[in-house]
C-alpha cells in the first residue's frame, strides 16, 4: 500500500537539491583490479542462499571501496546480480579538492564518483544495499534512491546513523511482517548480537510506497571495515561471521520481496546427552506453499567452522506448519551448530542456523600449558583437565603447526578415577611459532571422541637474519573475523612479517594473534616518540620533552608492557615508531627544564669542573647550574659557536638515549629482540642525529630512500643482524609510486646493500582509507604487489643466503661522518648543505662504480684509518675537527694514505673556534688566509671552470658550481673557476682539496655538470690507482650513466650486482652494455643458471630496474654429489642429505656457495615448508629435516641446486 508521506518526503527532497562542481586536477590511476571487485579470493563459507529460489536478486550495494571484502564475503552465500558504486569513505562519497596530494586516487573524486553513480542509479534493481552514510550521498542520489523506493526497490541501510530524510524515511512507513526474518538464528549466543533484544531490536523496518526498507542497528566505526555486519568490539568466530551473513542475507531478500518460501526454527533449546544421542532432531518448517521435492541439508561445525559431518533429507512439505526429522551426526560434548538449508530443486528456499548443545557425564574443561612460549627444544608440558573422572576412557593427543602438519600424536589411558592428565610431547624443530594441542577424550563403543578441545601455544621461532624478508604495513589490526582473513591473504600473497602500526594497551596482543596464526612473522609498532601537534607550544621547548623523567617512565613501562604482551609471539622486532623527528627543521629544541637540566649533567660529565667548561667556552661562569641553552642567533652574535655546538650535540645525546632507554626495557622482557624505529633521520643541525650513537644500541633501523646518504649510514654503522630495509610500496607519488620498475627495484637494491628485509607502505585499507594500498579491497594482490613480491621470491631462492654471508667490497675509500663538523657548518651560514655534500658524495661514488665506508669521528679517534682497510679518506666540510682526530689524519697520512677534501679541513678545533694555526697545515696549507670563520670560506655558489686532467686535456665544469676561496700556495692548482683555484694537489700527490662542494651533484647528475664531476673524480682517483675491477660500458664504449655497480666476496668468489637506473626511472628501457672486469674469470650469470665461459667482458642487455647478478669464480663448478638416508628415532624420523661440491678438477670449491634444498614427497608434490637454504664449507654440506608424524612414507626426492652455478642434482630417499 503506498504510504501517504511518501510524495512529500521526495519532493522535500528534490527542492533541497544542489550542483557541486567538479575537481580539474587528474589523480594517478590504480591499476583496474583496484576498482573491481571480484570473487577470486575465496574462502570458506556457508551458501546460505545460493543457488536461490527464483534465480538471482538484482542489487546495487554503495559502500566506501575499504569495506568492500564483506560485499565478496555477501555474494559468496547470496546467489545475486551486483553492481558495485563505489564511494571513498563511510562520510564521504568522494574526495574532496583539499585532500592532501599522496591520497589522491583515480575514481574517488567528485568527478568520477558523481556520473558513476548517476549512471549506475538508472537501472533497475531489487534492492540497494547503502554502506555509506546516508549524509554522505549527493541530495540527488538520495532523491534517485528514494524514488527507486516509492516505485518497489527495496532498501537496505548496513548499519545505524540518522540525517533527517533517512530519519523521516524510518519513521513514516509501515512495515510489513517481518516475524520471520530472524527465525532460526540463534542471536543471543552470537558474539556482538547478545544486547539486541525486543527491547532494543537488531533493525528497523519501513516502507516508502511500494518499497520496502531495512535499517540494521549495528554501531559504525568511521575506520571500521563493516557496513553490513556489526562491528566486531569482541572477536568474532567463523560460526559467528556466519550468522551475521546470514541476517543480512534474510534481510537483504526481505527488502527485495524474497522471502524465504521456507522458514525454519527448532522450538526451545535443542541438547542432548552424548552418551544417548537422538538419530534425528525435530524440525518446525512454516513453508508459504507446497513443496514436494525439496531437501534438508545440514551441515554440523564447531564455533570455529571445524567441521563435524553433514547430513540430509529428502522431504515433501505442505504449505504452513509442519515438523520434519533433521538426521544429527553422533557429535562430542561441547556446543554445535547446524547450518540448515531447505531446497527445491537444488535451489535455496529456506536456511536456519541452530545451536546444539552436547552434554556428558564428563567433559574435558580445560588444557593448560606451563608456561606462555617454549623453547625450541623443551619439551611442551600440558596440563589437560576433565570435570569429572572418565571411568574407561582413552586420551587422544594431536599437534600441529601452523602449516597443517601433525606433528606428534599420543594416547593415554586414563585411570578409572583421573581427572587431569599430565603429560609433556617432544616435538620435532619448529618451523613456526604457533601450534595447536587438540584432546579427544575417546570411551569404548564410540566410533567419535565423547569430548574435544583445542588449546594454542607457541614455541620459539624466527626467521634467521640472513633469510630476506619481505616486512609489510598493516593497520588498523585487530583480532577479527575478517582481520583472520586479511592476515591469510598475506601470507598467500607472499607477505613474509607483518608490521601492525600503533599496537600498545590493553589487549595488544590479541590485536595482532591473528598475524601468527596465518604463519607469518609479527613486527609490532608498539610506540612513538613523535612531537605534539601543538602550534601554541613555546618555540624552543620540545613537547613531549625526551628528557622528562615521567615521560621516560610511562614511555618505558608502555614498551615494557608490549613486550610482555608479543613475546610468546616470538616477534621479529618492536619498533619504537616511524617518522620520530626531534624537531622541525630550524626548530632549536630543547629548553624545558629536565633538559636544561640534561645539558647541565652532560656538560659535568664532559668538562668535569665549571672551569673547564669557561676553557671551552671562553666564559666566566661561576657554576655549570648557570648554563642555559644558547641559540644559534645569539651564537652568531656573539661570535661564540662553542655553548651552541655543545648545546646541539648534548641534544643528539638525549634523542640517542631515549631509544637507548626503551631498547634497555623491551630487552629486560625479550633478550632476544631486535629494537629500533624507521622513517626517521636528518643530516642536519636540528634532528638530534648522531647516526653512530643512535645505532649503537638499536638492532632495526629502516630509512626512506630518497636520500643516499642516510642508506649507507645505516648500512655502514649498523650492528651486526640489524634488520634493516628501504620503505618503498604503494605511495601516490614518494619513493618511486607504484611504478612496476619501482617494485622490482626494491628488493633488490635493499639485498645489494646487505640489508636483509624490504618494508612495503601500505597493504590494506578501510572505510576511511582507499589510497596507498598493495592489495584491492577483495583480498587480491594488486599487480605492482605482486611485482615486489615475485622479487622477493626470486631473492630467497637463495640470493639472500649468498650474499648476505658475503662481505660488501670497500674499494679503501672511508668518508668521514661527523656532527660537529655539520654544526660548525650550519654556525658559519655557509651555502653549502651538508646533508647535500653527503649525499653528492655518495652518488658520485656510485655512479663511478667505487664503493666505501662512512667512519664515524669515533671510529676515526679509535684507529679505524690505521686498520689497513682505507686507502683513501674523504673529508666533506669537515672545517670543524678535534684534535684527536686531527692526530688520526696525520698518522694516517704519514703512512701514505690518501686525502681528499671538497674544502679546506680542520680550521676549527671540537669548540668551532679557530685553530690559531690549522693543524692540517702540512697537507693543506694555511686555508684560507684569514681565521675569521664567520666569513664564508665559499667565494662564488654559482660558477663555472676548467680543470687539467692526468692524460693533459682540459675538462670544462659548466656552471652552478659552488667554489670556495682557498689558496693554491703550498699546493698546485690543476684548474681554476674565475680567478679561484680548483683541485690542488699537493706535491707527493697524497693530497687534494678541491676547492669545490659537492652538495650540487645530486641536483645535475643527469646534465653536463654532473657529467663533468664523474670525469674529475674518476681521473683524481685514478691517478691514486682506484679504479672500479667492475664497470658497465655503453654501446658506445663509455661508461653508461645510472647503473649502479655493487660487489660482494666470500673466500675467492666474487658477486656483481647491477641495477640499472633507480627507483625515479619513470619508463622503461633496454639498454646493450658491457659488463668490463679488471681481469679475466669464470663467469656466472645467477639469475639465468648460465655459465659464461672465462672472459674479461660480457655483454649484456640492461632493463630499468631489473637486477643482475653475476659470481667471478677461479674455477669452474664441476659436479654436486649427494647422498640420502632416513634415521628413526623414538619414534621421529629425521631425513639427512649429505654432499660435496667440486670444481672441473674434482677438487672442492674453495668460496662457501649457497645452495637451496627442497623436498618432494611419494605424491611428486612438493613440500614447502621444507626448503631449506645453507653454505658449503670447504664444498661439503649436510642437511637435515625432521618430518612430520603424517608425512607419508614412501620414496622422497631431495633436490639440491647450487645457487652460483645452477647445478642440479636429486637423490631418492625411502622413508618407512
Amino acid at each position: 500500500m503506498r504510504c501517504p508521506h511518501a510524495r512529500d518526503l521526495l519532493m522535500a527532497l528534490a527542492v533541497s537539491l544542489a550542483v557541486l562542481p567538479s575537481l580539474a586536477f587528474k589523480p594517478i590511476p590504480y591499476e583496474k583490479e583496484f576498482y573491481e571487485v571480484s570473487g577470486a579470493i575465496e574462502t570458506p563459507h556457508v551458501a546460505w542462499a545460493k543457488p536461490l529460489a527464483g534465480g538471482p536478486v538484482r542489487a546495487l550495494v554503495i559502500a566506501p571501496w575499504g569495506c568492500h571484502r564483506h560485499t565478496v564475503e555477501l555474494g559468496q552465500r547470496l546467489d545475486w546480480d551486483l553492481t558495485v558504486a563505489t564511494t571513498a569513505q563511510r562520510q564521504h562519497a568522494w574526495y574532496e579538492h583539499d585532500l592532501p596530494s599522496y591520497a589522491w586516487v583515480s575514481g574517488l573524486f567528485q568527478e568520477e564518483v558523481e556520473p558513476d553513480l548517476r549512471a549506475k542509479l538508472q537501472a533497475n534493481y531489487d534492492v540497494i544495499v547503502l554502506g555509506t552514510d546516508w549524509k554522505a550521498l549527493p541530495l540527488w542520489a538520495a532523491y534517485e534512491i528514494l524514488k527507486k523506493v516509492d516505485a518497489g526497490t527495496g532498501l537496505l541501510i548496513g548499519y545505524r546513523q540518522g540525517e533527517k530524510y533517512l530519519d523521516r524515511l524510518m519513521a513514516i512507513g509501515t512495515a510489513e511482517d517481518t516475524t520471520r526474518l530472524l527465525a532460526g538464528i540463534p542471536i543471543a549466543g552470537t558474539a556482538n548480537l547478545e544486547k539486541y533484544t525486543d527491547k532494543e531490536p537488531l533493525f528497523v523496518a519501513s516502507s516508502l510506497g511500494k518499497g520496502r526498507v531495512i535499517q540494521l542497528r549495528y554501531p559504525a566505526n568511521g575506520s571500521a571495515r563493516e557496513y553490513i555486519t556489526p562491528l566486531e568490539l569482541s572477536p568474532a568466530s567463523k560460526q559467528d561471521y556466519e550468522v551475521y551473513q546470514c541476517i543480512a542475507i534474510r534481510a537483504l531478500l526481505w527488502c527485495a520481496h524474497r522471502d524465504a518460501a521456507a522458514t525454519l526454527r527448532f522450538e526451545g533449546a535443542v541438547t542432548w546427552a552424548a552418551e544417548a544421542p537422538p538419530k534425528t532432531v525435530p524440525l518446525v518448517c512454516e513453508s508459504r506453499d507446497m513443496l514436494w521435492r525439496a531437501r534438508i541439508e545440514a551441515d554440523w561445525c564447531d564455533r570455529d567452522g571445524n567441521a563435524r559431518g553433514s547430513t540430509a533429507a529428502d522431504l515433501r512439505l505442505t504449505a504452513g506448519q509442519s515438523t520434519i526429522e533433521v538426521p544429527v551426526p553422533t557429535l562430542p560434548t561441547g556446543t554445535w551448530f547446524a547450518n540448515l538449508r531447505v531446497l527445491v530443486d537444488g535451489a535455496v528456499a529456506g536456511s536456519a542456523c541452530v545451536p546444539v548443545t552436547v552434554t556428558g557425564a564428563v567433559d574435558i574443561a580445560t588444557i593448560e600449558f606451563g608456561k606462555e612460549l617454549f623453547a625450541a627444544d623443551e619439551p611442551v608440558a600440558f596440563t589437560v583437565k576433565l570435570t569429572a573422572a572418565p571411568g574407561n576412557a582413552v586420551l587422544k593427543l594431536r599437534v600441529r603447526d601452523v602449516h597443517g602438519r601433525r606433528l606428534k600424536s599420543i594416547e593415554q589411558a586414563l585411570a578409572a578415577a583421573d581427572t587431569e592428565f599430565r603429560g609433556s610431547i617432544e616435538l620435532p624443530p619448529p618451523l613456526c611459532v604457533w601450534h595447536e594441542l587438540e584432546a579427544e577424550l575417546c570411551t569404548p563403543g564410540r566410533d567419535v571422541p565423547l569430548a574435544v578441545r583445542r588449546a594454542e601455544f607457541f614455541r620459539e621461532w624466527r626467521q634467521a637474519d640472513d633469510q630476506f624478508t619481505l616486512v609489510a604495513w598493516y593497520g588498523p589490526s585487530r583480532e577479527a573475523y575478517m582481520d583472520r582473513l586479511i592476515n591469510r591473504a598475506f601470507a598467500a600473497a607472499g607477505v613474509d612479517t607483518v608490521y601492525p602500526s600503533h599496537v600498545w594497551g590493553k589487549d595488544a596482543d590479541r590485536r595482532c594473534i591473528e598475524t601468527v596464526r596465518a604463519g607469518m612473522s609479527l613486527l609490532p609498532y608498539i610506540c612513538g616518540v613523535r612531537l605534539d601537534d601543538d602550534k601554541n607550544a613555546d618555540p624552543f621547548i620540545r613537547k613531549p620533552a625526551v628528557t622528562d623523567p615521567k615521560y621516560q617512565t610511562a614511555l618505558c613501562e608502555q614498551v615494557r608492557d608490549c613486550a610482555q604482551q608479543f613475546r610468546r609471539f616470538c616477534p621479529a622486532g618492536y619498533s619504537l615508531g616511524d617518522e620520530n623527528y626531534f624537531a622541525p627543521w630550524g626548530r632549536e629544541y630543547c629548553a624545558a627544564p629536565s633538559s636544561i637540566q640534561y645539558f647541565q649533567d652532560w656538560l659535568l660529565k664532559k668538562y668535569g669542573a665549571v672551569d673547564g667548561l669557561n676553557r671551552a667556552w671562553n666564559s666566566t661562569l661561576k657554576s655549570i647550574d648557570e648554563v642555559k641553552p644558547t641559540y644559534l642567533a645569539d651564537a652568531r652574535t656573539a661570535g661564540a659557536p662553542a655553548a651552541w655546538i655543545d648545546f646541539r650535540l648534548c641534544m643528539e645525546d638525549s634523542w640517542t638515549a631515549i631509544f637507548s632507554q626503551l631498547n634497555r626495557s623491551i630487552a629486560a622482557v625479550d633478550p632476544k629482540s631486535k629494537v629500533g624505529h624507521e622513517g626517521s633521520g636528518s643530516v642536519d643541525s636540528y634532528g638530534a642525529f648522531d647516526w653512530w650513537t643512535m645505532l649503537r644500541d638499536l638492532t632495526l633501523f629502516v630509512p626512506y630512500p630518497d636520500h643516499a646518504v642516510q642508506g649507507n649510514l645505516v648500512r655502514c654503522f649498523r650492528n651486526p643482524g640489524t634488520i634493516s630495509g628501504y620503505w618503498y610500496g604503494a605511495y601516490t607519488f614518494s619513493c618511486g609510486g607504484r611504478r612496476p620498475a619501482t617494485q622490482r627495484y626494491f628488493p633488490w637494491y635493499c639485498l645489494f646493500q646487505s640489508y636483509n628485509s624490504s618494508w612495503y607502505f601500505n597493504t590494506f585499507g578501510h572505510a576511511s582509507m582507499a589510497h596507498e594500498v598493495g592489495f584491492a579491497a577483495d583480498l587480491r594482490p594488486l599487480p605492482h604487489f605482486q611485482q615486489t613480491v615475485s622479487a622477493c621470491d626470486d631473492i630467497q631462492a637463495g640470493f639472500d643466503k649468498q650474499i648476505l654471508n658475503s662481505a660488501r667490497v670497500n674499494d679503501g675509500i672511508a668518508i668521514y661522518y661527523s656532527p660537529l663538523a655539520i654544526h660548525e657548518n650550519t654556525f658559519r651560514t655557509r651555502p653549502a648543505d651538508h646533508a647535500g655534500d653527503l649525499d653528492g658524495i655518495c652518488k658520485l661514488l656510485n655512479d663511478i662504480s667505487l664503493q666505501y665506508d662512512f667512519v664515524s669521528q669515533q671510529q676515526v679517534r679509535d684507529g679505524v684509518l690505521g686498520s689497513g682497510k682505507y686507502k683513501l679518506l674523504v673529508l666533506p666540510l669537515a672545517i670543524a675537527m678535534p684534535e684527536a682526530e686531527v692526530n688520526a689524519i696525520q698518522a694516517f697520512a704519514a703512512k701514505g694514505g690518501l686525502i681528499l677534501a671538497d674544502l679546506p679541513p680542520a680550521l676549527a678545533d671540537a669548540h668551532g673556534r679557530p685553530y690559531p694555526t690549522p693543524p692540517l697545515a702540512a697537507l693543506f696549507g694555511k686555508q684560507p688566509a684569514s681565521t675569521d670563520l664567520t666569513v664564508t670560506p665559499l667565494r662564488d655558489k654559482d660558477a663555472a671552470g676548467s680543470v687539467t686532467l692526468a692524460d693533459g686535456s682540459t675538462l670544462a665544469l659548466p656552471a652552478p658550481l659552488k667554489v670556495g676561496n682557498a689558496t693554491a700556495a703550498p699546493l698546485k692548482a690543476q684548474g681554476q673557476a674565475g680567478s679561484q683555484p680548483l683541485v690542488l694537489v699537493s706535491a707527493d700527490q697524497h693530497t687534494v682539496l678541491l676547492n669545490l662542494t659537492l652538495d650540487v651533484y645530486a641536483q645535475n647528475r643527469q646534465k653536463d655538470l654532473g657529467l663533468a664531476l664523474r670525469t674529475l673524480l674518476a681521473d683524481l682517483l685514478g691517478r691514486w690507482d682506484i679504479r672500479p675491477p667492475a664497470t658497465v660500458l655503453g654501446a658506445d664504449g663509455l661508461p653508461l650513466s645510472q647503473v649502479e655497480v655493487f660487489r660482494f666476496v666470500n673466500g675467492d668468489a666474487v658477486f656483481v650486482g647491477l641495477m640499472p637506473e633507480d627507483f625515479h626511472a619513470t619508463a622503461e628501457q633496454d639498454r646493450l652494455a658491457t659488463l668490463r672486469l679488471a681481469k679475466p674469470s669464470h663467469v656466472y650469470d645467477m639469475r639465468r643458471k648460465q655459465y659464461l665461459g672465462q672472459r674479461d667482458t660480457v655483454p649484456l642487455t640492461l632493463h630499468t630496474c631489473r637486477a643482475e647478478v653475476f659470481a667471478l669464480l677461479p674455477y669452474v663448478v664441476g659436479r654436486l654429489d649427494l647422498d640420502g638416508a632416513v634415521q628413526t628415532a623414538n619414534g621421529q624420523r629425521r631425513m639427512n642429505c649429505t654432499g660435496r661440491l667440486t670444481d672441473t678438477t674434482g677438487q672442492p670449491v674453495a668460496a662457501s656457495h649457497a645452495l637451496t634444498l627442497s623436498l618432494t614427497g611419494p605424491d611428486g608434490c612438493e613440500r614447502a615448508v621444507y626448503r631449506q637454504k645453507l653454505l658449503t664449507q670447504a664444498g661439503r654440506f649436510e642437511a637435515n629435516w625432521a618430518l612430520a608424524e603424517d608425512d607419508p612414507p614412501g620414496t622422497w626426492a631431495v633436490d639440491v641446486t647450487d645457487v652460483i652455478s645452477g647445478i642440479q642434482n636429486r637423490v631418492w630417499v625411502k622413508c618407512e
